[in-house]
Parts: C-alpha cells; sequence; structure tokens
C-alpha cells in the first residue's frame, strides 16, 4: 500500500474512532502498525483490538478501551458495532481493490462517502428490518447502535425524514402485505405476528398505508395470484 493512499485509511479510522468514541462514551484508539507492537496492556481483557486490514496486509489496529463502561448491554452493543463497521468496511475496500488497482488513490478512500453517522443508519435499519416481529421500541433500537434515544430520535427524522414510529410502522405495513398474501395467515394472525395488540388497531393502520382494508387487499392478491380460467 502506497504510503500516500496508507497514511488517508489511518486518517480516516482516526476520525472515526472519535465519532464512535463521542457517540458511546467507549475510548477508541487507531495504532500504525509500524509502532512494531501493541503496548503489553492492550493484551488484557479490558480492551478489544482490532486489525485493520487491506489486501492482506495489517497496516494498524483500532482499540476500544471498555474498562470504564458498568453496562455490560451497553458495552456489548458498542463493540458489536465496532466490528460491524470493521468487517463492512474491510470487506467493501477488498471489493474495490479487485476491481481497480488505482480506486484506492482516485478516490482517497474506498469508504470516505460513507460517514460513521451513515453506517449508524444501515444499522438501524436493518435492525429493524429484522425485528419487525418483536417489541420494537426507539430506546432498544438507539441502544443497538449506541446512541442515546434523544439524539437517535433527531438523527432518524432528520435522515428518514420521518420519525421513527411512523418508519416502523411502514415497515410493518408492508411485511403485513407479503404476509397477507398467503392464506395460511388469517388477518389476526398477521396482526398479532407484527405485534398489533388489537386487530381492529390493526386495520386501522394498514388502511391508512394501504388505501384499502386487509381483507380487500387480501382477496385481490389471491385473485391474481390464481390461474385464469378458459
Amino acid at each position: 500500500m502506497a504510503q500516500k493512499s496508507k497514511d488517508a485509511v489511518l486518517d480516516y479510522f482516526r476520525a472515526l474512532a472519535e465519532v464512535f468514541s463521542r457517540a458511546t462514551g467507549l475510548v477508541a484508539t487507531v495504532i500504525d502498525v509500524k509502532d512494531n507492537r501493541l503496548p503489553d496492556c492492550y493484551g488484557s481483557g479490558n480492551f478489544l483490538v482490532l486489525p485493520l486490514i487491506q489486501g492482506d496486509k495489517l497496516f494498524g489496529y483500532i482499540i476500544c478501551d471498555h474498562h470504564k463502561s458498568t453496562d455490560n448491554h451497553h458495552r456489548a452493543a458498542a463493540i458489536r458495532l465496532l466490528n460491524f463497521i470493521i468487517n463492512n468496511i474491510s470487506a467493501a475496500a477488498e471489493e474495490k481493490e479487485e476491481g481497480s488497482k488505482t480506486s484506492l488513490e482516485k478516490r482517497g478512500f474506498y469508504y470516505s462517502q460513507k460517514s460513521p453517522h451513515e453506517i449508524k443508519l444501515i444499522s438501524a435499519l436493518r435492525y429493524i428490518d429484522e425485528n419487525l416481529y418483536g417489541e420494537l421500541s426507539l430506546e432498544s433500537v438507539a441502544a443497538h447502535v449506541c446512541l442515546s434515544a434523544n439524539y437517535f430520535s433527531r438523527f432518524f427524522k432528520k435522515r428518514q425524514g420521518v420519525n421513527f414510529k411512523v418508519w416502523v410502522n411502514q415497515r410493518k405495513m408492508q411485511r403485513a402485505g407479503e404476509l397477507l398474501a398467503d392464506p395460511r395467515y388469517s388477518i389476526d394472525s398477521v396482526a398479532r405476528k407484527l405485534q398489533f395488540a388489537q386487530t381492529s388497531y390493526f386495520c386501522r393502520v394498514f388502511r391508512a398505508a394501504h388505501r384499502t382494508s386487509p381483507q380487500l387487499f387480501r382477496d385481490r392478491r389471491l385473485s391474481a395470484a390464481s390461474p385464469q380460467a378458459d
């Protein structure tokens, strides 16, 4: 890796580590591989050490100091987030390097267009979609991406254009449409599956989203899917 490109990568990770530290309260540090070895204290269980690798070459480490964290759930969520960020950046780097040897020099850094906040948003949206059948709350999603609930609420609305509750209901109504196309699911079971305590409320939300009732929506979908008589 050319020194100029390597410096750009390390500078990016240092900026990312600073944002991660501010957002989570856990101190993250980037160390150049030229430092020859990690300080002895980093071998303890109080530190998470992740290698920074590109093209099968180690160029540094990102180190997360979590020994001051007293909330095990927060610490675990922060560590998962850091792993997610590093793994996805490394995967993106490999793909771009295979496609173009000069992409790093031309673009400054392969992942520079994805800010740490954008990565948090992607993680939050994926978490929502994967947990539509569970008890989703603003607080649980905020904790997943290691942000305070108030900050996450403002951040989410600014990025998505709607508030968290509206977005979750939109995603649930999209999933409801998919489930209603399957005759094995009753309308009541779809409502319960998507964590609606009352089917009547589910029907009101569904009608607002699809401009029709769940039953009419189902009838039309099943009719369109059935073979037409000659």
